[in-house]
């Protein structure tokens, strides 16, 4: 079937998201027309990033944190070539201006310089013989990925070779989030596995020189004055009326300065669910990702109880095709609005998150940074601007790098960092969806985000089975939780018919004088003190000469 027949064979709801997406890409290209990024000869300072900045200027206000290091392990098999992998782990250095570059303060401004050359050096830590190998890897793992960098005097990226057995090595690799990031990481594990087999071959680097480099891009971007203009028109009418603050049930105060301390929480979706939630998203038109986030708002909706959410969701950042290959700090964050009402179903809230979703991917190249600056909001070193929840669904395999003779696998680091107060990240492997929930232990407690990932389990088997109920009437309590609800309500009780509400609190007077018998959330009272109130009250009313049989109106509050 040639193109024109498939599309004719579109459904509406499907040609108009092809619209769409041939509208803005139409839109970028005509905003991007000679607006390749030109290569700066010979240049070795520039403007800082507006995400650069961003980090720079935290770092400067509490300066000597590792809030903001990315480490990742991979563990390799086989006969490693040492000498070979210090060699490719230079020549990536070499490749890549951003690993070579360090940050300075000129007159309160941050300023990259990239040094003409920079070598790693790549200790060997010998744990063969050691007694608990396992223990002292972790503690040692655990150090260097809280030790800090100084931006001003780098480098920004240092490695660390674990010998654990022979042909078991573990490779150690920690740089600042102000040179990478999680594309990154994927770029440098290509390049690894490529230039290590070049290297055991004693041939010459393979890789092609990139087009442009980091700096490059910063230069660029501080450019796109008119560009930028133009995307903020759209966010600033997106965002109007917003609440910048989502106020979740926390377990304890708030701290005046985010410390980023963080745990996780992971549920593994049942296969027929994960089936169920495709099919879903396949007959309204969406993708997974829109239904898992028209999820995640729901519960956070029925959680704080707020009809207007904000929830932010990272991309790539790397709209130029030149910069695909690089390493560097592109990553970007958007933001998505849900508004919520009674009755709106959940269907009807797939289809909303759907279409802002397509809205703000048509809008993505304006800088999260410029955003805030932009709106302004009241700045708090307690939160995150704008806002304070984020979403995230990885569905591509971890790249790993591929080394001749050897088998190389990454492992999780287990250090959980909490950048935001919740954190949902939903990760797709073939046939299985594990969803796992990244908070602020300062601000919850491991037995409430285990109880709201299960009410998040709840809420997606709820949708799929009845995807039209209003999403005030979404099941979010387990069955246990339900027979619990019932037990706590079960308050029937007799007592005495013929005795009057008077004696029956006066009973509760002589039996328990000082339990609470009322109380909000500034104060309580007594049973003793509300009796004799009481008291007061009905002979101050006799002296004004209300007899037994009068009604009396009470107003209170």
């Amino acid at each position: 079937m040639d193109l024109t027949s498939r599309i004719a064979n579109l459904s509406p709801a499907k040609r108009a998201l092809l619209e769409l997406a041939i509208n803005a890409q139409v839109s970028k290209d005509e905003s991007n027309t000679g607006a390749v990024i030109p290569h700066q000869q010979q240049r070795t300072t520039a403007p800082l990033s507006f995400a650069q900045q961003r980090l720079w200027f935290l770092d400067q206000l509490h300066p000597g944190k590792a809030d903001y290091n990315l480490p990742y392990l991979l563990h390799i098999e086989g006969p490693l070539n040492i000498p070979a992998l210090c060699d490719t782990l230079n020549a990536i250095v070499a490749r890549h201006e951003a690993l070579r570059t360090t940050f300075e303060k000129r007159e309160d401004e941050g300023v990259q310089r990239i040094a003409p050359e920079l070598i790693i050096e790549v200790p060997i830590v010998d744990l063969r013989d050691h007694a608990i190998r396992n223990d002292e890897l972790q503690r040692m793992i655990d150090g260097d990925a809280a030790l800090p960098f100084d931006l001003a005097t780098g480098p920004l990226l240092r490695a660390k070779l674990f010998r654990l057995a022979p042909g078991h090595h573990v490779l150690q690799i920690t740089m600042h989030h102000i040179i990478s990031d999680g594309w990154s990481i994927a770029v440098l594990n290509r390049e690894l596995g490529t230039l290590y087999n070049d290297f055991c071959r004693g041939q010459t680097p393979s890789l092609p020189q990139p087009q442009v480099q980091y700096l490059d891009y910063a230069v660029w971007q501080r450019q796109q004055d008119a560009a930028l203009l133009q995307q903020l028109a759209y966010w600033e009418q997106q965002l109007n009326g917003a609440p910048q603050i989502l106020e979740l049930p926390v377990d304890k105060p708030r701290p005046a300065i985010q410390s980023f301390r963080g745990a996780r929480r992971h549920i593994d979706l049942p296969p027929e669910l994960c089936e169920a939630l495709k099919t879903v998203a396949q007959r309204e038109n969406a993708t997974l990702f829109m239904v898992m986030l028209a999820a995640y708002q729901l519960l956070l909706h029925r959680y704080c109880g707020q009809d207007d959410i904000l929830v932010g969701i990272p991309i790539a950042g790397r709209t130029q095709p030149e910069l695909e290959g690089l390493i560097g700090f592109f990553v970007n964050s958007l933001v998505i609005r849900c508004r919520f009402s009674p009755e709106l179903s959940f269907r009807q809230l797939l289809v909303q998150v759907r279409d802002t979703t397509i809205g703000v991917f048509s809008h993505q190249e304006l800088p999260f940074e410029k955003l805030v600056e932009a709106l302004t909001p009241q700045r708090d070193m307690s939160r995150n601007p704008i806002f304070q929840v984020m979403f995230s669904l990885e569905n591509n395999d971890p790249v790993l790098p591929k080394m001749e003779g050897l088998d190389v696998n990454s492992q999780d680091i287990g250090i959980a960092k909490a950048k935001f107060d919740l954190t949902l990240f939903v990760t797709e492997r073939t046939g299985s969806l594990r969803a796992t929930f990244n908070y602020a232990t300062d601000l919850f407690l491991d037995p409430s985000v285990e109880r709201m990932a299960g009410h998040y389990l709840t809420l997606l088997k709820a949708v799929v089975n009845e995807p039209e109920q209003s999403i005030a009437r979404v099941r979010l309590l387990s069955d246990e939780e339900q027979a619990q609800l019932r037990r706590w309500n079960a308050t029937a009780t007799d007592f005495p018919h013929t005795t009057g509400m008077q004696s029956l609190f006066e009973a509760q007077v002589r039996g328990i004088p000082s339990a609470i018998a009322v109380s909000d959330n500034q104060s309580w009272i007594s049973y003793d003190a509300l009796n004799r109130r009481a008291n007061q009250l009905a002979r101050h009313i006799s002296i004004l000469g209300v007899a037994r049989g009068d009604r009396v109106g009470l107003c209170l509050e």
